[in-house]
């Protein structure tokens, strides 16, 4: 896929439109994590970029994006733009084009998110991307307390790469998110979910737990996380925690959590292991840091041998 956006890359090129892998891709590239997330940056119009390809969705192209196929993957390809935002905490959708990559950097959220990866496959770190890697530290683009009033969710983002990278974040932003923590109310139960997901499926994931009781999150997100131990599968930390009945969870989801809840408050035997299957049991025997219905498997399974 790496070397199918890099001939993206030269396509563009060649028809004198700057271009460049951007994102989360040369982040993780960078720190040696595994990526298949590959954006691409342009200064071609979603119309330049739909005469150089064949297979391109144009769906989004009023907000500058197109969805574009190249040898069996996909990719987003989105001319330099900047955000029109409202100092609200709600994002408009309204987007202007800009003539250079270093305009265009200026509307994403954090430093470490605007390392980007040329045709040749060389860095292009115009804010010192990869010194605040190096240094594990987490800063905006722009001044935190503006950032957050144009869009909330990067408060919960903030947390979310401190969490999954193991990162710190700068001062300015510990400041503003105590300062600006009640903007995630205007967050969508939908974004909210995903973001905490990030966080609750990481191996880090009581990095992010304190981040969030010490930042006074719970109430504005409309979930308690006073009480969570690690497990490895996010749905065994919503079973542990309470939330909003607005968090959209498929049927299946409720079902599994309520299932874990309804386990926990039950003595390990074989009838509720045969009752709620393997799957949820392990879950709660990692909650509880046992291996109760390890040893009830194992038994029933030697049994049967």
């Amino acid at each position: 896929m790496y070397e199918s956006a890099l001939n993206i890359l030269e396509i563009l090129n060649d028809k004198g439109f700057e271009a460049y892998i951007v994102g989360g891709y040369p982040r993780d590239r960078y720190l040696g994590i595994e990526s298949t997330d590959i954006d691409i940056c342009t200064s071609a119009s979603p119309e330049q970029t739909s005469k150089l390809f064949d297979m391109v969705d144009m769906s989004y192209a009023s907000y500058g994006s197109v969805r574009l196929t190249y040898q069996n993957f996909l990719y987003e390809v989105t001319t330099f733009r900047r955000d029109k935002s409202l100092m609200d905490g709600n994002r408009s959708y309204m987007v202007e084009y800009v003539d250079t990559l270093e305009e265009d950097l200026k509307r994403r959220d954090f430093i470490i998110n605007t390392l980007c990866i040329n045709q040749f496959g060389e860095y292009v770190d115009c804010m010192q991307a990869r010194e605040d890697m190096d240094k594990k530290i987490i800063r905006s683009v722009k001044n935190p307390m503006i950032s957050f009033s144009e869009d909330p969710l990067r408060m919960l983002r903030a947390v979310r790469f401190a969490t999954c990278l193991s990162f710190d974040l700068s001062d300015d932003i510990v400041s503003a998110i105590m300062e600006k923590v009640s903007l995630l109310t205007n967050l969508s139960f939908f974004r909210r979910k995903q973001e905490l997901n990030f966080i609750f499926s990481n191996v880090n994931l009581m990095k992010g737990i304190t981040y969030i009781i010490k930042f006074h999150m719970n109430q504005f997100l409309g979930i308690d996380v006073t009480d969570v131990t690690y497990c490895a599968n996010p749905l065994g930390i919503w079973a542990q925690c309470t939330y909003d009945d607005r968090y959209p969870f498929t049927k299946q989801e409720k079902k599994t959590i309520e299932s874990i809840r309804t386990v926990l408050s039950l003595t390990p035997s074989s009838d509720v292991m045969h009752q709620y299957g393997e799957f949820v049991c392990n879950i709660v025997d990692e909650i509880r840091g046992k291996k109760e219905y390890y040893e009830l498997q194992r038994d029933y399974s030697d049994l049967k041998g």
